[in-house]
């Protein structure tokens, strides 16, 4: 009788399970997304970035980004011949349709150079203090299409950017040495895969947080507990206020994207905001600090802070990935929230 009474509770036990389950698969966002296309001028020195463009790795990474930022998203018809072949909005939509997608994503690549320049800090005729940088820019623009309509309600980008530095002595050295080439092709290489990775997700990331409202969280901090007395050499630096204020870990990781150097603002939510017609435009968004991350893990990574006021961070407070002139903007203008409980009572 009590083995009966227990294999029945346990029965109760799995359906129950088993029907929020489902009702969680129900609610997800199916999302198709078609080949990325590339629209990029091209702009790049062969030798500072590989010239190959792999769009079915854009592609592919991209989906991984979806696939892997929030539960409520599904991607179900990434591979879909039709979708990759449709060539207008319309095409689109009524193959998402047919798939069971709500919505489809188009993506391009719409920037792919490097930027060459170089300076020399020694003496006249020297070529000692040669020193010679590549900056790299790649950019993907997203746009989210509604099946039902056919029409456009999202549009995007995300950029990626890092900065490849060589001095006269080892440029040099990859003319003699094929051992020094190869380690040198091997560190351009990386830098060019990190960059996409760096437009993956921050795209990708601006794609969910549209359609779940999502963003990655805070899920510890630390401060830094060092002494922040400087010598008056070291208050002359330019870098000296860009020492960082402490640490923080975030939920999103190598699954998602993310990759070292990527830069995040962290804020927190206010009021929300609607249009002249009613329409919600979101919620009110409050800097608090500015981050740069310098370790990555499979789900999550660690950023330092190197501005804003690390005593007003909280767990939970919201992360949103930028580049690198958006966070310089916030950063010069010193644009962060100095007391949130007086904007929570507005």
């Amino acid at each position: 009788m009590i083995k009966k009474k227990f294999s029945f509770v346990l029965l109760i036990i799995f359906l129950f399970v088993l029907l929020i389950d489902s009702s969680a698969y129900a609610e997800r966002i199916r999302v198709g997304v078609a080949d990325f296309i590339d629209r990029a001028p091209k702009k790049y020195d062969v030798y500072a970035m590989p010239s190959s463009i792999n769009l079915k790795k854009i592609t592919e990474d991209f989906i991984k980004i979806l696939d892997s930022y929030s539960d409520k998203i599904e991607v179900i018809a990434s591979k879909s011949s039709q979708i990759t072949n449709a060539s207008t909005a319309g095409d689109f939509a009524n193959v998402a349709k047919s798939e069971g997608c709500k919505y489809i994503v188009l993506g391009a690549l719409t920037k792919f150079d490097t930027d060459f320049s170089y300076e020399n800090k020694g003496f006249f005729l020297s070529t000692s203090g040669i020193k010679y940088t590549y900056l790299y820019n790649v950019a993907l623009d997203v746009r989210i299409i509604k099946a039902d309509t056919g029409k456009i309600v999202f549009s995007s980008s995300g950029t990626g950017q890092s900065v490849f530095n060589q001095n006269y002595k080892d440029a040099m050295k990859t003319f003699k040495s094929k051992e020094f080439q190869q380690k040198t092709v091997d560190n351009q290489i990386k830098i060019h895969n990190d960059v996409f990775s760096m437009a993956s997700s921050m795209a990708g990331e601006k794609i969910c947080t549209f359609l779940t409202g999502e963003y990655p969280e805070i899920t510890s901090l630390k401060a830094n507990t060092k002494s922040k007395k400087k010598s008056k050499n070291q208050s002359k630096k330019k870098n000296a206020e860009n020492a960082s204020l402490g640490t923080v870990n975030i939920n999103h990781g190598s699954n998602s994207g993310v990759t070292e150097n990527a830069i995040y603002r962290i804020f927190y939510e206010g009021e929300e905001i609607f249009d002249f017609n009613g329409n919600s435009l979101g919620r009110e968004k409050f800097n608090i600090a500015i981050a740069q991350v310098n370790s990555v893990k499979t789900d999550y990574c660690i950023a330092s802070v190197l501005g804003g006021n690390f005593s007003n961070l909280h767990i939970g407070d919201k992360a949103e990935l930028i580049n690198m002139e958006e966070a310089q903007l916030i950063l010069e203008n010193n644009d962060f929230s100095r007391n949130r409980f007086s904007e929570f009572m507005k």
